[in-house]
């Protein structure tokens, strides 16, 4: 047998068990004898050799001894928890025979130290009264020939030398005698007086061994076997009788409880009587023991109080778990399945209460089933019935989750216990709306809703009723919501939305909630529609058709008039745009998605829409542009004055292409210090090509011309509403207008909202209520709905198509990320930066908050990327290489002898300026393009002609846009941009219409470096699909305090 070593670790101080595990572990047990019943001798190595005795006796207790002081002064000690860690350990039993000789002598001197050490005994002395009996520690001295000799009085100062020989056991139970307390559990009564069924047994169960005399010095033992407690109700003549029996399970031997026995004690149950103490298995309370120790043998139930004793006296005994015997003629049934559990609902004065009840079941009786309170105390419950017996066996744990469950769900009892109330600061409709429905699933019926009246909710879903009708240049809605019959105005919900109510009461005096379904619902009205003065009526924009249409798509009913519907089929057009024919002058050809392309412009153009052509870099944007124009000036009769807007880098670019595909449009090119200052300079001209600097400088000029087409190439540069730029372009006048842009949106949708601005005033509704309807929603919280929605809304007026899906005839493209390896050197740098920064800025966070710290975590960001491409960049006394110049050098080396030509792209000019000086210093030929350079046509066309010119380095955003680099076969990007966007629009430089080669994209990263990090972070930072939105979110603007501690770790 092996004793558990959790029982251990509850039985000693923490310390006292850790240090006997360590001696167990460290070999400084030796067992001497293992017998059976966990008898085992050991000597233990502490300051000294120290002798420890373990034994169970028949009631499985395990006593043990120690020699040491600590055991004589507090009882268990580190050396009895080491001797029983290790004897667990030995399966088998060992015997003297089975070890050395010599364990024999260490045994004789281990009793030689008791002999010589303690001259008296320890015993017990057990008196009655007629109330009250005690049991008080004595000492005999022990004669030569080891009988006990006389009588004396003993002290715990004895007991605690070790002046008396005792057993472990007999002495806690000593020690706790004299000392009046018990060390473990109770305090004792005065002067060790005790009452009958006191409740001190596990004092009792510390003496099973030792020596007790009655007060006559006779001698007094233990029952050999512990008995089995049951009660017996049998039937005489016209009454019943309760006997109480002990019986001994293994002799077969019965005792009535009668006047004889005297009950000594409880938890658990000795029971006196002729010089012998008898221990009882079960744990009875006295009240069930004592009626029996002073009568004859048995207690008279009288038939007619037959009912009463079943629910008080049998329920008792049921509950302790005493095994009773009936007459053969009762039948018993158990009820001990939970079969269905309710809470009932009422009102009083306002405060919501809930009653609970649980239903048990029988296994013999399906149809009878009994309620019980679940809030009373969780014992059983008798039911008795012309000799039939129901016993409700409750499950009391079970009970107890149940009720738990209620209260986590803000529940509480109230003061008198019996009912269950809300806790406080819960709203009484919050918790119908919530957490009733939780109990519901929780497998609880709910009863009584119905009967309330002043907390009484509907959970109805709303449905929208509306009704369109136009007007020449708006729609005017009318709408109701009705919930199950009962309508409310939208006015009457706007109201309560505005002061913040979360509920709304019904003309039936029923509340509904205004959940997120319902505001979701309103959220397109509230925001979008404007209320007409003095009227119930709401009114739109005519441009704003599609959003009226998802508010008629949202409603349940809804009746629109000729109009509205007219308006409508256009924007199903969409779906089926004629083909158009392509313009006579026009003198390229176009490719089929082109030719989509301009039959989508033309769509646009007959139903007074404007439209966004985001089709990717490359695709020919300006060819489709010009298409259009052509087609426009060849169907009227009248000169049309069409205006271009463009960054300055591609101006010649547009004068160019119209040369090529459209020699009958005349261009001007309004840029330079000789630039007209007259709007009447224009009229020869079909097209006016000008920068967005000078559109902004020239407005007064622009402001009096109403033109046919206003086109705003790389529209991003409106994407911030508030700018000069954007607002200035707004406020041109045109008939048409496009714009055009690979990148529609690059950091969040209020650039969306911009340039839908510019295109169709008013669609998009104002900035405000588009960015805390569509904005927020979407870039912090990831609501899809709502940007399927919008997606919706603006899709006919987006046309984008991806080099992947339309240019088939383009070479492949092959995209490659090489990995390169700092150096010690180089590593040591970054090593550096990266923790004076990292302390710094989370230094500044905990101080100054994230928002204000965001400049801080740019600089530090930007410092670890220059690192990470050469430390030249931030030290310039490092006189080592850089692990991705190394890489970079062996690249081109390869490129070169195989005669490809190659484009280099990097964020930062000091970059390029150090792979400048490496060309330089090997008079290596090379092109170079970033913000300040002059001529850039002439450096663009001296790199595409020329054979000699293998390599371009360029600026990453001066070579983002009007640059045709077809030549180049390989892309190297040096760094990683926050925005993959500007890196593919790089890329496109060569990956266009006109590369017959297969292009290469080499974007080379830093190991162990911020390089890698921000590739993660920009993937995890995503938060909608990129047909959506470009390919990020703003980067910086959704870095939270772990995003920074990753990027500097």
């Amino acid at each position: 047998m092996k004793i558990a070593e959790e029982s251990i670790r509850r039985s000693v101080p923490d310390i006292i068990f850790r240090r006997g595990k360590m001696y167990a572990h460290s070999d400084r047990v030796k067992i001497l004898r293992k017998g059976a019943n966990f008898d085992v001798e050991a000597e233990v190595l502490g300051t000294r050799k120290y002798f420890v005795r373990l034994f169970m006796n028949k009631f499985n207790t395990l006593t043990a001894s120690c020699t040491c002081p600590y055991f004589e002064e507090y009882g268990l000690c580190k050396h009895i928890v080491a001797t029983i860690l290790v004897a667990n350990e030995y399966d088998e039993e060992i015997d003297f025979k089975k070890n050395s000789w010599k364990s024999i002598l260490d045994y004789i001197e281990k009793e030689k130290q008791y002999s010589q050490k303690s001259s008296k005994k320890l015993a017990f002395t057990l008196e009655f009264d007629d109330d009250s009996w005690s049991i008080t520690p004595t000492a005999f001295y022990i004669k030569k020939d080891g009988s006990l000799g006389r009588k004396m009085a003993l002290n715990s100062n004895e007991l605690r030398s070790g002046a008396v020989i005792a057993l472990s056991d007999e002495l806690v139970a000593a020690k706790a005698l004299l000392n009046n307390k018990d060390i473990s559990y109770y305090y004792f009564s005065y002067q060790n007086r005790f009452s009958p069924g006191e409740n001190i047994g596990h004092i009792i169960s510390l003496l099973t061994h030792s020596i007790i005399f009655s007060e006559r010095e006779e001698k007094i033992t233990f029952y050999p076997n512990p008995l089995s407690a049951q009660f017996v109700l049998s039937e005489r003549k016209d009454e019943f009788h309760l006997s109480f029996q002990l019986k001994d399970e293994q002799k077969n031997k019965v005792f009535t409880l009668t006047k004889k026995f005297y009950l000594l004690t409880t938890a658990p149950v000795y029971l006196y009587s002729n010089k012998i103490i008898y221990p009882v298995k079960e744990s009875i309370p006295k009240s069930l023991i004592l009626p029996f120790t002073s009568a004859k043998g048995s207690l008279i139930v009288p038939k007619s109080e037959l009912e009463k004793f079943f629910k008080t006296v049998y329920a008792q005994i049921v509950s302790a778990g005493v095994p009773i015997q009936l007459p053969e003629n009762f039948r018993q049934d158990i009820f001990n399945h939970l079969v269905k559990k309710a809470i009932y609902l009422s009102e009083q004065d306002e405060i919501l209460q809930i009653d609970v009840k649980f239903f048990y079941g029988s296994q013999n009786d399906s149809t009878q089933i009994y309620e019980v309170n679940g809030l009373r105390p969780r014992s059983s419950e008798i039911i008795y019935s012309k000799n039939k017996i129901y016993l409700i066996a409750r499950q009391k744990k079970l009970e107890e989750a149940l009720i738990n469950f209620l209260l986590e769900n803000r529940l509480k009892m109230n003061e008198t216990d019996d009912v269950l109330v809300l806790k406080s600061r819960t709203n009484p409709f919050d918790w119908l709306f919530d957490n009733l429905p939780k109990i519901a699933e929780h497998g609880f019926e709910i009863y009584g809703e119905d009967q309330l009246t002043k907390l009484k909710v509907r959970r109805s879903t709303p449905k929208i009723i509306s009704k369109v009708s136009s007007e020449s240049d708006w729609f005017d809605l009318n709408i109701d919501i009705d919930f199950d019959g009962l309508r409310v105005s939208y006015f009457e919900l706007a109201k309560s939305i505005k002061k913040g109510k979360k509920f709304i009461q019904l003309h039936d005096g029923s509340a509904v909630r205004l959940d997120k379904e319902v505001l979701d619902k309103l959220g397109l009205i509230s925001h979008f529609a404007q209320k007409v003065s003095g009227k119930n009526t709401l009114r739109m924009s005519k441009t704003q058709a599609l959003l009226v249409n998802e508010i008629i798509k949202s409603s349940k009913k809804a009746s629109t008039d000729k109009a509205f519907k007219k308006q409508l089929k256009k924007f199903e057009a969409f779906h089926k745009i004629k083909s158009v024919p392509i313009p006579k002058h026009f003198t390229g050809k176009l490719r089929p998605y082109q030719k989509a392309g301009l039959d989508w412009l033309c769509f646009l153009n007959e139903f007074g829409f404007g439209g966004c052509l985001a089709d990717d870099m490359g695709l020919g944007k300006t060819v489709q542009a010009l298409s259009l124009l052509q087609r426009e000036k060849e169907r009227s009769n009248k000169k049309l004055l069409n205006l271009i807007v463009a960054p300055t880098s591609v101006l010649p670019n547009w004068e160019l292409e119209a040369k090529r595909f459209t020699p009958q449009l005349k261009v001007l090119i309004h840029y330079g210090n000789d630039r007209t200052k007259s709007a009447t300079d224009f009229e020869p001209y079909d097209i006016v090509v000008t920068s967005y600097a000078l559109l902004r400088r020239d407005y007064s000029l622009f402001k009096e011309i109403s033109f046919h087409y206003i086109i705003l190439d790389e529209s991003q540069k409106i994407k911030n509403p508030h700018s000069q730029t954007a607002q200035v372009a707004r406020m041109l006048k045109g008939k048409h207008r496009l714009v055009m842009t690979g990148t529609p949106i690059e950091n969040n949708l209020s650039e969306l909202w911009s340039q839908f601005q510019f295109l169709n005033p008013g669609m998009l509704g104002s900035l405000k209520s588009f960015t805390a309807y569509y904005g927020n929603a979407i870039e912090k919280h990831g609501d899809q709905e709502k940007a399927e929605q919008l997606r919706r809304l603006i899709y006919p007026f987006i046309l984008r198509r991806t080099k992947e899906t339309v240019a088939k005839e383009l070479p492949p493209k092959t995209e490659t990320i090489i990995f390169c390896e700092m150096d010690k050197h180089q590593a040591s740098v970054y090593r550096k930066w990266r923790d004076y920064y990292r302390a710094l800025i989370l230094n500044q966070i905990e101080d100054q908050g994230i928002n204000r710290s965001r400049m801080k975590v740019l600089e530090g960001l930007t410092k670890l990327r220059q690192i990470s491409i050469h430390p030249l960049m931030v030290e310039k006394e490092y006189k080592n290489s850089s692990g991705k110049f190394e890489t970079l050098w062996n690249i081109l080396e390869d490129l070169f002898s195989e005669n490809h030509k190659v484009l280099v792209f990097s964020q930062f000019v000091k970059a390029l300026t150090l792979v400048r000086q490496q060309l330089d210093s090997q008079k290596i030929k090379y092109a170079y393009l970033d913000g300040s350079s002059k001529k850039r046509q002439e450096i663009i066309d001296q790199f595409q002609n020329n054979e000699d010119q293998k390599i371009f380095l360029i600026s990453l955003k001066a070579g983002g846009l009007g640059l045709n680099l077809t030549s180049a076969d390989y892309v190297i990007h040096l760094d990683p941009w926050w925005n993959p966007a500007v890196e593919n629009q790089a890329t496109d430089r060569a990956y266009r219409i006109g590369q017959t080669q297969n292009v290469f994209v080499y974007k080379m990263i830093t190991k162990d470096s911020v390089e890698e990090k921000i590739l993660a972070l920009q993937e995890k930072k995503k938060k909608l699909a990129d047909t959506f939105i470009s390919t990020e979110s703003a980067f910086f603007k959704n870095l939270d305090k772990k995003d920074i501690e990753v990027l500097f770790s």
